[in-house]
């Protein structure tokens, strides 16, 4: 029998704050991993990833999304969880396909750099959405790299306005 392995996971809907968004992903996540823990729910507001040029400072586009994070435990390795993930969001309504970013923050405390896959998460602790949730669950988790808590690493951003609490993650599963 395969060992089982602790990952977070954050699922971050940018364009919408409808929950049914983040239940359907989470259905569809279980199938590969067990939830042993769930964020609060997060409303998340800011200015989208991707702009299309660093220097177009005249954008006011801005969203209001979610974000919740889980700390699971999975039988598969890493890559193959992203793989899932992958599937996951190409298999699924064209509507959540565009709303939703599942990232894979941790895996265990393996440190791992590939094309199509960095282990932990890269600049991570630096989004206050991703961190913050993540320290709700897992704050003595030890950042690999960095060699600080999460908990530590979140710290920064209590004050910050990137977002407030929404609900309680037990209602998405």
């Amino acid at each position: 029998m395969a060992q089982e392995k602790n990952a977070l996971i954050t699922v971050v809907s940018y364009l919408t704050t409808d929950q049914t968004v983040l239940k359907t992903v989470l259905g569809y996540l279980k199938d590969y991993i067990d939830i042993e823990k769930i964020s609060s729910v997060y409303q998340v507001m800011g200015k989208p990833l991707n702009i299309s040029s660093v220097h177009d400072i005249r954008s006011t586009e801005s969203y209001r999304g979610l974000c919740v994070c889980l700390k699971c435990s999975t039988t598969l390795e890493a890559r193959e969880l992203v793989n899932k993930i992958s599937v996951i969001l190409e298999k699924s309504p064209n509507r959540i396909r565009k709303e939703i970013k599942i990232y894979l923050l941790a895996f265990e405390a393996q440190t791992k750099m590939t094309q199509d896959l960095s282990l932990p998460f890269p600049e991570w602790h630096n989004r206050p959405e991703l961190i913050v949730p993540a320290a709700d669950i897992w704050h003595d988790y030890n950042h690999p790299v960095l060699n600080e808590t999460i908990g530590h690493l979140a710290k920064k951003y209590q004050l910050d306005n990137w977002g407030e609490f929404f609900t309680q993650g037990d209602e998405l599963v």
